[in-house]
């Protein structure tokens, strides 16, 4: 059984440090805008690898830069995915936060789940199907979507 699992963490929870080659793309957001894996080890210690990073195809609206990490265990059957989404204002991210919760909810099968507040706003959810179980939470904070 695969089990994806997304993610989200406030800005502050974020370390690392950024390359020359992080920053080549006005797109993409230096890399320590998203945590390392000894942090994402605290929360899953199944993970031992990060598998790749780029931009955040699945970000919603028009971010003016993104930033994606995929940590995999040794098998390849559990995920964790991390993004960051900045948006020029905190209304343009505000919408793509609203938007990004709509298109979560209107999953079948999506699950609501109880979380502490992370940032302005957030949401928790998952879904099954088939084989494969996906949690995702989302975090608005001022003009960045987690």
């Amino acid at each position: 059984m695969a089990l994806t699992i997304s993610v989200a963490i406030s800005i502050a929870g974020c370390g690392g440090s950024s390359s020359a080659a992080d920053t080549t793309s006005s797109s993409l957001l230096p890399r320590n805008f998203v945590v390392l894996i000894n942090l994402v080890n605290q929360y899953f210690d199944a993970i031992t690898q990060q598998e790749s990073t780029g931009e955040d195809s699945t970000a919603q609206g028009n971010p003016v830069a993104t930033r994606a990490v995929f940590f995999v265990n040794d098998a390849g059957t559990l995920l964790v995915t991390i993004t960051a989404d900045r948006y020029r204002n905190t209304s343009d991210a505000a919408s793509a936060y609203q938007t990004a919760l709509q298109k979560s909810e209107a999953v079948p099968g999506f699950t609501p789940i109880s979380i502490p507040s992370v940032g302005q706003q957030s949401f928790a959810g998952s879904v099954t199907q088939g084989t494969e179980t996906h949690v995702g939470l989302g975090a608005l904070d001022g003009k960045f979507v987690f």
